[in-house]
């Protein structure tokens, strides 16, 4: 008997959509590209284009980090912008040629964490 296969054939795997990259599908939708231009330009079914465009003020209210694909309701505000600083301070050390350690990153984030819950 031949073994059965993990991922049955057309079966897609999901992939989350990046907050920013739903922001620039909602300002090209209102600049007139229709849905289907849209959901072929990102390699989206039309369904979830359309599920971007239904929650387009919900989208376009939030200003997270980048990278985030999802904001979560119960996460305070203030890891949001903990990590906006962070960002901004990772990429400094980078520029200036400094090396970034995970040890040093949880350092910076949890002094940055303090200094803002004061």
């Amino acid at each position: 008997m031949a073994p059965k296969k993990a991922v049955e054939a057309g079966k897609r795997k999901k992939e989350m959509s990046l907050l920013e990259d739903k922001k620039e599908i909602i300002r090209k939708h209102e600049g007139g590209m229709r849905l289907t231009d849209l959901a072929k330009e990102n390699g989206r079914s039309p369904s979830t284009i359309g599920t971007i465009l239904k929650m387009k003020e919900k989208i376009t209210g939030r200003d997270a980090a980048k990278g985030v694909t999802r904001v979560s309701k119960q996460r305070p505000p203030v890891l949001e912008e903990v990590e906006k600083l962070l960002l901004l301070w990772i990429e400094q050390k980078q520029r200036a040629g400094d090396s970034v350690t995970k040890a040093t990153v949880c350092e910076k984030a949890k002094a940055l964490h303090a200094d803002l819950l004061k």
